[in-house]
């Protein structure tokens, strides 16, 4: 029992890509031998993934291992100062799915948020972007905070963790797509490997 579930949003889902198969989802399950399933999709939040992840728990039995990739969703802006989920809330929900996993025996991986372009973003979503009103706020730093959330929800939990993060912000070349949102065919690469490097060193072998 090895399968892969790969649980998150657009970005598994392979939104950006100039064809789907260059998404990073697609990359990940092109990339491991065993069972790789994307329930992934478009607009996808931690809220959506709560209300059908012991659906999945039972559907896919023979699938152990759920890498979670939520975020982007969780902290679209939808007034002033407000995000679809809340960041309290989106530690509670990453917390509830991490739980649900490890109680029908399956292992969760949490994975931090690609980082974005405030260039890109407000060419794209400028009617989003004039929701944030804090000081000293721009849109990567508001989005960052759900990563960074990530990141402490791993180390509280000592749960399993793919940082995708540091690579994309390390690459020399461009990364994303138009939106300044979503990565760009390099940058799904990029997070494909590293993906796929961890999960190589826990299955799949």
């Amino acid at each position: 029992m090895g399968g892969v579930i790969l649980l998150g949003d657009s970005v598994f889902f392979g939104i950006g890509a100039s064809q789907r198969a260059f998404g990073s989802g697609k990359l990940i399950k092109k990339a491991l031998s065993c069972p790789v399933l994307i329930k992934s999709f478009n607009h996808y939040s931690t809220n959506d993934a709560l209300e059908n992840i012991e659906d999945y728990l039972l559907q896919y039995a023979e699938y152990k291992y759920y890498v979670i990739n939520f975020g982007n969703n969780d902290c679209k802006l939808i007034g002033m100062n407000l995000a679809l989920v809340e960041i309290a809330q989106y530690r509670e929900n990453l917390q509830k799915l991490i739980s649900k996993i490890q109680g029908h025996g399956k292992v969760p991986v949490l994975c931090n948020l690609q980082p974005i372009s405030n260039e890109g973003f407000y060419r794209t979503y400028r009617d989003i972007a004039v929701y944030i009103q804090d000081p000293g706020i721009d849109p990567f730093l508001w989005q960052k905070r759900y990563s960074d959330a990530c990141q402490e929800l791993v180390l509280n939990s000592k749960i399993g963790f793919i940082d995708i993060r540091t690579p994309l912000e390390k690459s020399p070349m461009n990364i994303w797509w138009q939106d300044g949102m979503h990565p760009n065919d390099v940058g799904h690469g990029i997070i494909s490997r590293a993906v796929s490097d961890v999960l190589k060193n826990m299955i799949c072998l």
